[in-house]
C-alpha cells in the first residue's frame, strides 16, 4: 500500500523584477539539502516545488526516503505541464558520505561537507543539479509559463515514527534569467558566494555547483611557468567589496 505524508510547507511568493514584473520563464535556483539518517529505518520527505502563479506546478527537486528498515532514499525530481509526473528518481545511501562500503551510492550529494543543487529552467526546458551534471527534461507546453512561487515543503511518512535526523534545507536563492531590460543589476554571485577555479582540470565551482557555463569566451585555463609569476585580479568597477582571493598550487620539479 502507498504511505501518505504529513508535514509542514512554507510558500515563498518571488519578488518583482527591477521592471516591477513578478514570475520568470527563464529561472535558476541554488538549494542546499542536507539528508543524513542517524539510524536505519528513519524516514522523511523534502521537496522544493516551483510552482505558477496559481499554485500549478512547473517542477520539483528532493529528497525521499521511506525506508522503514533500511537506509536507502532517493534524490527525486517532478515536472508540471500536462502531465505532471515524477520524472527521475536517483537512489543513495543516506550517510554522512563517509562511505562504509555504500560504493556508487555513497551519500556525495546531500552530506554535512556538500548539499549542493540547483535547478534551472530555460523555456521549456529543465534541468535538475545530480552529481556534477544537470538531469533534463523538455516540457513544450511549459515554454512560455512563469515561475512565481517556490514551496518548500517538509514530512513524514504516517505509517513511521523515525523521522531523519538530518532533513533540512540549509540555503535557498533564486534569481530570473535573460530578461529585456534590466537596471541597478546586482552581482552575479550573491555576498558570501564562494568561487573556485581548478586550472587542472579546467573547471569551475560555484557554491560547489559546477559551473564552467561562466567560463568568458577567449579566456584560458593556465599554470605557472617556472620562474617568477606576477597574477593580476581586477574586479569589476560596479563592486565595491574586493573579493577574499585564495590562492594554492602544487609544485613541480624539472
Amino acid at each position: 500500500s502507498r504511505q501518505g505524508v504529513a508535514g509542514g510547507m512554507k510558500v515563498m511568493t518571488l519578488p518583482a523584477d527591477s521592471n516591477g514584473h513578478v514570475g520568470a520563464v527563464n529561472f535558476y535556483s541554488y538549494f542546499n539539502i542536507f539528508a543524513w539518517a542517524g539510524a536505519f529505518g528513519q524516514t522523511g520527505l523534502l521537496q522544493v516545488l516551483f510552482t505558477d502563479k496559481n499554485d500549478k506546478l512547473v517542477a520539483g527537486y528532493g529528497v525521499s526516503k521511506g525506508d522503514m528498515v533500511g537506509n536507502k532514499a532517493s534524490m527525486k525530481c517532478w515536472v508540471g505541464g500536462n502531465s505532471p509526473r515524477e520524472y527521475a528518481s536517483n537512489d543513495f545511501i543516506s550517510n554522512n558520505g563517509e562511505g562504509n562500503g555504500a560504493g556508487s551510492m555513497n551519500n556525495t550529494s546531500f552530506n554535512e561537507r556538500t548539499g549542493h543543487s540547483d535547478f534551472v529552467k530555460t523555456g521549456s526546458q529543465l534541468e535538475f543539479y545530480w552529481k556534477g551534471s544537470r538531469i533534463k527534461a523538455i516540457i513544450p507546453e511549459l515554454e512560455t509559463v512563469e515561475i512565481a512561487k517556490v514551496y518548500i515543503y517538509i514530512g513524514q511518512y504516517v505509517q513511521s515514527n523515525k523521522f531523519m535526523t538530518n532533513l533540512s534545507l540549509r540555503n535557498i536563492s533564486y534569481r530570473k534569467d535573460k530578461v529585456s531590460v534590466w537596471s541597478n543589476v546586482p552581482n552575479r554571485y550573491a555576498a558570501g558566494s564562494v568561487v573556485e577555479i581548478d586550472m587542472e582540470n579546467d573547471k569551475i565551482f560555484t557554491n560547489g555547483v559546477a559551473t564552467n557555463k561562466d567560463f568568458v569566451n577567449g579566456g584560458k585555463f593556465f599554470s605557472i611557468p617556472p620562474g617568477e609569476s606576477t597574477i593580476i585580479i581586477n574586479q569589476s568597477a560596479f563592486n565595491h567589496t574586493p573579493p577574499q582571493v585564495e590562492l594554492t598550487w602544487k609544485e613541480n620539479y624539472l
